[in-house]
């Protein structure tokens, strides 16, 4: 894991819109072609996805929900809430929140702490959502890992140095485009609005990727939230319906970790004694038409910075 280093962070900006999810298209962005197969995410999905999340994980991801169909398009959603169960021995156990919410028809079910109740309010919160975001050539798809605490610290431990680790891998070998890292930490006297110190740590070529921050900064602030968007790219549809998966890993031990990742997609940590890790998965389509459908369209490249 390559050591920390502060710099300049990317702070997610809140989009005030008149309505959660418009209808309409904004004037100038291209619509995204769908690719063969592609399974996206209905507005009723998007809604209640959008309406559930973290206020945070809203303003990092409002506008990628809400220009769907046009800027890119929302090909899955995924979150776990967990409470932290600490033993006699000092062993942490991460227990999962099953209280959710469903659209009727819809497979998707989504945790929601206002399904639970606040006697069974979560302790750590993590999200995974898949987007895609052009059209033509290069192919790119979008992955955003969340993960927030709450400030009563259950599962945090102010002399903690071990850095907690977001990591995501994908299959197909897209390569990465672009990657950046938001987040803050809670505002406790004396932090004042202490910025997180999250950093990209590991890596594999062509299948994942991992962002890392300290539980507790400088001034001993807790972390608060954390987002990685993540953009990989591709000249090659291969064909195949694949997945990405997330894996958040805790640790707790004082030790120096590494995470390493496979094509399988797979990750893994090194050493793996004193954390645990929790996983979350989503699915993203690179298939193309058949000759005659491309021969007669021309899908535009959705508008996104180069």
């Amino acid at each position: 894991m390559t050591t920390p280093r502060r710099r300049p962070i990317l702070m997610a900006a809140t989009f005030l819109l008149s309505s959660l999810l418009p209808s309409t298209a904004s004037a100038g962005v291209a619509p995204i072609v769908p690719l063969a197969d592609e399974v996206v995410l209905t507005r009723l999905e998007r809604q209640l996805a959008l309406e559930t999340m973290r206020p945070d994980e809203r303003a990092g991801l409002r506008a990628a929900f809400e220009t769907h169909g046009t800027g890119l398009v929302v090909l899955s959603y995924a979150r776990r809430l967990i409470r932290i169960v600490t033993g006699p021995d000092g062993r942490e156990t991460p227990k999962d929140i099953v209280a959710a919410r469903t659209v009727p028809g819809s497979g998707l079910s989504i945790p929601s702490e206002a399904v639970a109740g606040m006697a069974t309010r979560e302790d750590l919160y993590i999200s995974l959502t898949v987007t895609r975001s052009r059209s033509s050539k290069p192919y790119e798809w979008r992955i955003w890992t969340y993960a927030e605490w709450r400030d009563d610290l259950d599962g945090m431990n102010p002399t903690n140095d071990s850095a907690d680790s977001m990591a995501a891998a994908w299959a197909g070998g897209a390569y990465v485009h672009r990657q950046t890292g938001s987040g803050d930490r809670y505002s406790h006297w004396p932090c004042n609005e202490e910025e997180l110190d999250e950093w990209p740590s590991d890596g594999s070529p062509n299948v994942g990727t991992a962002w890392s921050f300290n539980e507790f900064g400088t001034w001993g602030c807790p972390m608060h939230w954390a987002l990685a968007d993540i953009r990989v790219r591709t000249d090659r549809l291969v064909g195949r319906t694949d997945n990405v998966v997330y894996k958040y890993y805790h640790t707790y031990g004082g030790l120096e970790y590494d995470v390493s990742f496979s094509r399988s997609p797979g990750i893994s940590i090194s050493p793996t004694k004193e954390q645990w890790s929790l996983a979350l998965f989503g699915t993203y389509t690179h298939k193309a038409w058949p000759a005659p459908w491309r021969a007669s369209s021309s899908p535009a490249a959705a508008p996104t910075s180069a």
